[in-house]
């Protein structure tokens, strides 16, 4: 099948090998190049048996492509639109995801610094028994929803019709709140509305209709919470004086 037309690479090709557990990692840097947080964060994960398709909505420099086709399975080039939901799509379009005899399908994405301890410990957490759909933290931000910037999908909702209906139906949008409405909260009520169950590796009792990672990020690192939100230390958007006490940040990393 033909690339997506917003698909500008991919390598090593649409039949990439790839095993049951595949993880889908979105990437955006104006400069070009790969964090060294990201490359460890995609390393934890292949120490946790999944797959890795890396999709870049910004160009890679040679050094950035050269680091990624060390580590992953799978490197994307695309152009810059539709936000991570968009990204995902075309990724999952391309190489015919998920494939047959999927155990699990992580979607996540580079909005994060970290992971600041060993990942497999969290991730055994996960148990599709319990729940079809899981992620690290929720929200109660416009309605009850799994944070997108890490969603694990079990055989239950990758078989399931809402999933794939979603994604038939799935428009990418142009701006961020119309994103997260259509995307974030629209993927959550469909698979609710059809009977799949959600779970928070770190939930908080009770859910708050703010942004946890943003508010409540001294309760989260408390509980092992293994990331720190780049907006936190990059912009800072609840003016909470004890961000720059408690992370040193050089900006540009």
């Amino acid at each position: 099948a033909p690339w997506p037309a917003m698909m500008l690479s991919v390598w090593p090709g649409s039949r990439a090998r790839l095993g049951p557990k595949v993880a889908v990692v979105c990437h955006f840097d104006a400069s070009e190049h790969v964090r060294c947080d990201l490359l460890n964060y995609l390393a934890e994960l292949r120490g946790c048996g999944f797959s890795l398709v890396l999709v870049s909505s910004s160009p890679l420099r040679e050094a950035a492509s050269l680091q990624l086709h060390e580590i992953c399975d799978a490197v994307l080039e695309r152009s810059n639109s539709g936000y991570d939901f968009g990204a995902w799509q075309e990724a999952m379009a391309t190489l015919g995801l998920p494939r047959p005899g999927a155990e699990c399908l992580l979607l996540v994405n580079d909005s994060l610094f970290g992971p600041f301890a060993p990942l497999r410990g969290i991730l055994d957490g996960i148990d599709f028994r319990h729940a079809e759909i899981w992620g690290l933290t929720e929200s109660l931000e416009i309605r009850h929803h799994l944070q997108s910037y890490f969603l694990a999908f079990g055989p239950a909702a990758l078989s399931s019709s809402a999933w794939h209906d979603f994604w038939r139906s799935f428009h990418p949008a142009s701006s961020r709140m119309k994103t997260i409405r259509n995307g974030e909260v629209g993927l959550a009520c469909r698979l609710e509305r059809a009977g799949l169950r959600t779970a928070a590796l770190f939930p908080f009792t009770p859910a708050s209709a703010v942004n946890p990672c943003i508010v409540r990020w001294r309760e989260l690192l408390a509980a092992g919470y293994p990331f720190v939100k780049r907006e936190l230390l990059r912009d800072n958007p609840a003016a909470d004086p004890a961000v720059g006490d408690a992370f040193v940040f050089e900006r540009g990393t």
